[in-house]
């Protein structure tokens, strides 16, 4: 029995490790999103979609909403600016604060991401159709557990 719980853990962890590599992969990949002939990473689509998403957002809103720094937000929307996907603005009350909206570039990006993973998503999620609500929810806690494990070894 020790075996097969070894056995277990061991793939286990070989088939988490291989889905971390796969995602460090495709976030390093860039891509057209709505065939805006802008390609994007993984962090800039996001940004994008947080932009587009919470309208009158900030810089410090943004780095929350993504868990990322305020440095990170001015690097990457100084990029999406400078592609044309979004436009800085400032409030007539309040001309300290930065925001920012999507440009028509940016909403055409924006719009294709979403059909991006409508059409890449719906096989799985017809696979998971079949999941009884108990087997989605151990599934949903297992990454849960996961995750929270992983974060104890955050520094």
């Amino acid at each position: 029995m020790e075996d097969r719980v070894e056995d277990f853990n061991i793939k286990l962890d070989q088939m988490i490790g291989r889905m971390f590599s796969v995602n460090e992969i495709l976030s390093k990949q860039s891509r057209d999103y709505g065939s805006c002939g802008v390609k994007l990473h993984t962090s800039d689509i996001h940004m994008l979609e947080v932009i587009g998403k919470n309208s009158d957002a900030n810089t410090t809103e943004i780095a929350k909403i993504m868990n990322t720094t305020k440095s990170t937000v001015s690097k990457v929307t100084k990029k999406l600016e400078l592609k044309g996907l979004i436009k800085k603005y400032k409030f007539l009350d309040n001309k300290k604060e930065i925001y920012f909206k999507l440009t028509d570039l940016g909403t055409k990006a924006f719009n294709g991401h979403y059909e991006f993973h409508s059409i890449r998503t719906k096989a799985f999620d017809k696979e998971f159709n079949d999941y009884t609500i108990e087997q989605k929810e151990f599934v949903l806690n297992f990454l849960k557990r996961y995750t929270e494990e992983l974060e104890q070894y955050m520094e």
